[in-house]
């Protein structure tokens, strides 16, 4: 060891090392000096502070007249809202001279203006011309941005004089105008457009998640709520676009279809509104005022679009759409406590109205910018629109529960039914029995009297005994029509609705069953229906339940009168004052008495309900309730009217005209 620290290479060595440390020395120490020249440069800067603007400039103000314009208002970063003429901005280009190096951009914070101006002038020479804005094609250069970014190094770089270069800048757009303007270096753009890209994706993906599921829900339910939805989902979603300039990375002029898209989302979400929460059943006016309103909007939006004249629209809209989420909030508080879906509205309010309120503060001026108005719209929209989504698929997981217990509660109906139909059948059948046998032998016991009371002295005790037997073979008929009654109100709706009979065929048939029933000549048949001129008057399914429910009626008139009382039963047609489908007239089968009538206790026909003026009258009070069953099967009613004495029975039965009107039924 001794003898290599002797070697005199090694020596030489030795004494090299404090040089080179000493060389190390300077050398970090020059690279120090470097870092520290560029470290106290910020990558970002505002405008100059001397920097003026001149507001509402004429329109025919152009560069070579600026320079010798004052401009007096003092520059700060604003919404100046929605003013009709341009803008003026000036600035001197003031930069530390060891910063002059980085590669500075004038960067406008806002993306969506229509036109955009920049000139660069040293002294009284202009030196560039940049013309942007999205309404003016690509730049050539500079290419598609999502903000406007005009490059200022090459221009800083070149200036020898000692006075700093002045940027003129021109804003005019007809949406909100925004004075946003600052000074990044390539590193500072960089820094700021990572976060606007991870906030775009995350806002992108859920759009299109949102976007997906409304898609497939509406293929599978085919509500028409989900469509709104997704209409106002395409909607915010191409306001998003715009906002954050990526709209202006395509050819499309975005502000025409920026107008109408903020009046589809107003008019989009108050349909959806009503869908879910029923506005037009329990606030039919306010909902209606609202609707017209909306839709006007909405057609404005379109004509302004058309003739390019967009802030009044743009206006409307905001103001409106405003309006509309306040009167809806309104209407969910009123339905807050009885209504689930207003409860979920609520908190969807709570974030709307807040986003909503800011952001058309920050455009109209109200509130500065900032990172959370410049944001807060897009973040809460996305979080409003989700809930929007789970509201919409709450309501009709709620009305698919609400189905499923209404089939359920249907199936068990329908099998009580069937199983009520199964009994009056057996018991039609066990009491049909016995009364048929019952009459005939009432009738051979009348012959067997016949036969053996011929003589005189037996007269007295045949007509005593035939007395007798009429009497019990009536009381066998009124429980023979009892049951005939209950079996025809079961009876199978498809006779209501298939096929059609002929106005001719019905007033046929009613002449025949009025002469079988009319045995003491009580009824007046008054019939005044001019077929002669209308010949193919139908009316839809088969005639004989009508003709039941029309023997039904004049039953219980001739019931409640008088035994010599006359009885009416007019048949008329009559004008329809509300169109059913393609029916004009109506036919009115009206039985008309002047016995007991119908008390005040008797509104409509009830099964087993009678009027408390029947008195000793016999009845189960289903004759008239029948009547109405089977003419509601028409689409048609029963009427019941109080007369000062007696009463009015009407059945009205729509009728149609028919090509063919020479019926099955007809033809048998």
């Amino acid at each position: 060891m001794l003898t290599l620290l002797h070697n005199p290479g090694v020596k030489n060595l030795l004494k090299s090392i404090p040089l080179l440390l000493k060389a190390l020395l300077i050398f970090f120490a020059f690279t120090l000096n470097g870092v520290e020249a560029q470290d106290h440069c910020p990558i970002t800067l505002a405008l100059d502070p001397s920097s003026r603007m001149l507001i509402d400039a004429p329109s025919d103000l152009d560069f070579p007249d600026i320079l010798t314009t004052n401009f007096t208002v003092p520059y700060k970063n604003q919404s100046l809202g929605l003013i009709k003429e341009a803008i003026w901005i000036k600035t001197p280009l003031n930069l530390d001279r060891d910063c002059e190096s980085l590669q500075w951009s004038l960067v406008f914070g806002t993306a969506f203006h229509d036109f955009i101006d920049l000139y660069i002038v040293d002294g009284d020479q202009l030196l560039a011309h940049y013309a942007l804005g999205d309404r003016r094609a690509t730049h050539p250069i500079l290419g598609p941005q999502r903000k406007p970014t005009i490059p200022l190094a090459a221009y800083i770089n070149q200036d020898t004089s000692n006075k700093p270069l002045t940027l003129y800048i021109r804003i005019a757009s007809q949406n909100a105008l925004i004075a946003d303007l600052s000074l990044m270096t390539d590193q500072a753009i960089s820094d700021d457009e990572q976060p606007i890209l991870i906030l775009s994706a995350f806002i992108a993906a859920t759009l299109f998640l949102l976007g997906v599921l409304s898609l497939i829900l509406l293929g599978m339910t085919l509500k028409i709520a989900l469509t709104y939805y997704f209409i106002m989902l395409v909607s915010y979603s191409f306001v998003l676009a715009a906002v954050y300039g990526w709209l202006n990375l395509t050819p499309i002029n975005s502000d025409p279809w920026l107008t109408i898209a903020q009046a589809t989302i107003a008019l989009s979400f108050l349909l959806l509104s009503n869908t879910v929460l029923k506005l037009d059943n329990l606030f039919t006016k306010t909902y209606r005022s609202l609707l017209i309103l909306n839709s006007l909007n909405f057609v404005f939006a379109c004509y302004s679009a058309f003739i390019d004249e967009l802030q009044l629209a743009i206006l409307f809209s905001h103001l409106l759409g405003s309006f509309t989420i306040f009167m809806i909030m309104l209407l969910s508080i009123r339905l807050f406590k009885t209504n689930t879906i207003a409860r979920l509205y609520m908190l969807i309010f709570g974030f709307m109205a807040l986003s909503l309120i800011l952001r058309t503060a920050f455009l109209h001026g109200l509130l500065p910018g900032n990172f959370i108005t410049n944001h807060l719209f897009a973040l809460v929209g996305i979080i409003q629109l989700t809930l929007l989504f789970f509201t919409t698929l709450s309501y009709y997981f709620l009305e698919f529960k609400q189905l499923v217990t209404q089939k359920q509660q249907l199936i068990f109906e329908q099998e009580q039914i069937t199983q009520r139909k199964l009994f009056l059948r057996l018991l039609a059948h066990e009491l049909m029995t016995p009364l048929a046998i019952s009459d005939a032998a009432a009738r051979n016991l009348i012959d067997d009297i016949e036969l053996e009371c011929k003589s005189e002295s037996n007269q007295k005790l045949r007509n005593q005994l035939l007395n007798d037997i009429t009497i019990q073979r009536r009381a066998l008929k009124r429980m023979q029509e009892l049951v005939q009654q209950c079996l025809v109100s079961q009876q199978d709706i498809n006779r209501f609705s298939d096929g059609e009979t002929s106005l001719k065929l019905i007033l046929t048939s009613v002449e025949h069953e009025v002469k079988a029933m009319d045995i003491d000549n009580r009824v007046i048949l008054n019939t005044a229906v001019p077929l002669a001129k209308q010949p193919q008057l139908i009316i839809k399914g088969d005639h004989q339940p009508l003709l039941f429910a029309m023997k039904l009626i004049l039953n219980n008139a001739l019931k409640y009168s008088p035994e010599q009382q006359k009885v009416e039963l007019a048949i008329t047609l009559e004008p329809l004052t509300l169109l059913a489908e393609k029916a004009s007239q109506q036919l009115i089968i009206e039985a008309r008495d002047y016995g007991i009538g119908f008390d005040h206790s008797y509104d409509t026909p009830k099964p087993f309900k009678r009027g408390n003026n029947t008195g000793n009258t016999s009845g189960l009070g289903i004759g008239l309730h029948i009547a109405q069953d089977i003419v509601s099967g028409y689409h048609g009613q029963l009427i019941i009217e109080r007369m000062d004495q007696g009463s009015r029975v009407r059945l009205m039965v729509p009728v149609y005209l028919s090509n063919d009107f020479t019926t099955e039924a007809e033809t048998e």
